[in-house]
């Protein structure tokens, strides 16, 4: 078999587990019950609160609390706050529990794509490796069961392996050090 002929078959498989994952992230919500996991009890009142906010206020005015929690809790100072986020955005153009699944799925296909990313080019496996590790990454279980108990805030997991694509990025040895620095510096300080 031609190396283009493994490249395209590995392009498909790589597709149809893409396919496979949307498929098996979407009986999560709601699942066949026509039940959401317990944590949204928590985060779809704090996404409407967050939507109230911009209705109110505007997309760019940073929210101090919410009168919507026990007459008023800190909303952007909360850990769990979820106002600047991909499921907050989506949810402003979708309905809330299908900007839950988008997110996931998104999320995971970021991960997916970071992983072949990092094994490919920084650490020069193959790419059936890398394709093998993305798909492991999409179907490992951690980042999907998180969101679909309603862990949502656990989403950027997806960004690790490009996190760590961007940071094993290698240096160019011949500038000087500060121009080191600024490179080091750089994909980390956005």
């Amino acid at each position: 078999m031609s190396d283009k002929s493994l490249s395209r078959w590995l392009f498909l498989a790589v597709v149809a587990s893409g396919v496979a994952y949307v498929t098996f992230a979407a009986s999560f919500f709601p699942n066949h019950h026509g039940r959401l996991g317990g944590d949204y009890e928590y985060f779809l009142p704090l996404l409407l609160a967050d939507k109230y906010w911009i209705a109110a206020n505007g997309i760019l005015a940073a929210p101090r609390f919410s009168p919507a929690f026990c007459g008023g809790l800190p909303l952007l100072a909360n850990p769990q706050s979820i106002f600047y986020s991909i499921p907050q955005l989506l949810s402003l153009v979708v309905e809330p529990i299908t900007s839950f699944l988008a997110t996931t799925v998104i999320s995971a296909w970021i991960g997916a794509g970071g992983t072949f990313l990092l094994l490919a080019r920084r650490f020069a496996t193959s790419s059936g490796a890398a394709a093998l590790s993305a798909v492991i990454f999409l179907f490992n279980g951690f980042l999907l069961h998180r969101m679909a108990i309603g862990h949502v805030t656990y989403h950027v997991v997806g960004l690790v392996p490009l996190l760590c694509y961007w940071l094993l990025a290698p240096l160019d040895r011949t500038e000087r050090p500060i121009e080191r620095l600024r490179q080091t510096i750089r994909p980390t300080a956005g």
